[in-house]
């Protein structure tokens, strides 16, 4: 093999790529993308323009830390680095990755994580025989098409509940099928611009799916209205002064109108999130509470909408041309970035609805019973 001429060995052959951009893996993991700078012959690096570059799935992000040194002893690879290729990721924002790689943890932890069989003291009736097999199995096939188990917490859970049998006596069953299983509640976000179908659409959805279809707007309304209420003053003084109630007003509403639903096959949010604030103040206060499947998008073109809301015959004060115009601007400044977020984080499910409602919901339901509802 012959060598180039004249041949460094070691560290120094990065010589030929100063002032080149190059990436660089250190042993912890991290991969720094910047311009060489300097080099000594212990590979101690000396980097410019530096960025941070993490990956989630088909999407990257960059944290910029500008002029490094590096230790040599921390760098396992390091090499040019061409940017011209089409690698097929798409760059998100640093609050977009960690937002997406707590979903994908979230998850990953639901997949993985099997419920613990509380200990049980053993007795000599423990070992397996036919009857014991017979009877875990049928408790496991119960636990896997009634309860939605996955089939491996349906067969740790079946045995545990047959070694409670063997050690008291008797089962509880109301009481012990779904000790350790609480589940997130599923949540599907309905966005679109106004005349859109939301509504209609989200009646369908919960007449035919089983779906409750939850309003942010009707809850507030609902709320300001209720005697008792402990927002209601609240709410009443926002609206009066022409301000946006606080996100985590609306975020509360919704919590307990899914508690109050009891078991359900999901949730369908209409109209919300609206605006940045209202998908910040989501991410603090319902992130770890609720499992977000997807936006469901209903796109429209501006001229059926407006025409849609003109006739439609509710009474609603604000059905009128200007201002549903002004109403249609403010979606399209503040709505729309929300769903290209999600859109981003590969979420959205996209219907068009310049059509007949029924049609339209052919291809909605296609969308959720590909989800799994």
């Amino acid at each position: 093999m012959e060598l180039p001429d004249p041949y460094l060995p070691g560290a120094i052959s990065l010589l030929d790529q100063l002032d080149k951009k190059l990436i660089v893996v250190l042993r912890d993991g991290r991969k720094l993308i910047g311009y060489l700078r300097s080099i000594d012959q212990f590979a101690n690096l000396i980097l410019d323009e530096v960025v941070e570059r993490t990956f989630c799935d088909k999407f990257y992000s960059d944290i910029r830390h500008g002029f490094l040194l590096i230790r040599g002893e921390n760098v396992v690879l390091a090499g040019e680095i061409d940017e011209t290729l089409d690698t097929g990721l798409k760059e998100i924002t640093g609050n977009e990755m960690t937002m997406l790689q707590e979903e994908r943890s979230r998850h990953h932890n639901r997949k993985h994580d099997l419920p613990k069989a509380e200990p049980q003291r053993k007795t000599k009736h423990a070992d397996m025989d036919d009857a014991s097999f017979l009877t875990k199995f049928i408790l496991a096939v119960f636990l896997f098409s009634i309860e939605n188990f996955s089939i491996f917490q349906a067969a740790e859970k079946a045995h545990f509940l047959w070694r409670l049998k063997v050690s008291t006596g008797k089962i509880n069953f109301a009481r012990h099928f779904r000790r350790g299983m609480a589940q997130l509640h599923k949540v599907v976000f309905v966005l679109g611009p106004p005349g859109s179908g939301k509504g209609t659409q989200c009646a369908l959805i919960q007449k035919n799916l089983g779906l409750v279809h939850l309003s942010a707007g009707d809850l507030l309304r609902a709320e300001r209205q209720r005697p008792d209420s402990e927002y209601g003053r609240l709410i009443d003084e926002h609206i009066k002064n022409g301000s946006i109630v606080p996100v985590a007003i609306t975020c509360a509403l919704l919590e307990n109108a899914m508690k109050a639903s009891g078991d359900s096959a999901g949730f369908l949010i209409d109209g919300f999130p609206r605006n940045q604030d209202n998908l910040d103040g989501w991410q603090k206060e319902m992130a770890d509470k609720v499992d977000v499947r997807f936006c469901l998008f209903l796109s429209c073109e501006t001229g059926v909408c407006v025409d849609r809301c003109l006739h439609r015959g509710q009474g609603r004060t604000d059905d009128n041309e200007d201002s549903l115009r002004l109403r249609i601007d403010t979606y399209n400044t503040q709505t729309f970035p929300i769903i290209q977020h999600y859109e981003k984080l590969g979420l959205v499910r996209e219907v068009k609805t310049n059509r007949d409602p029924q049609d339209v919901y052919v291809d909605v339901e296609k969308v959720f019973k590909e989800d799994g509802f």
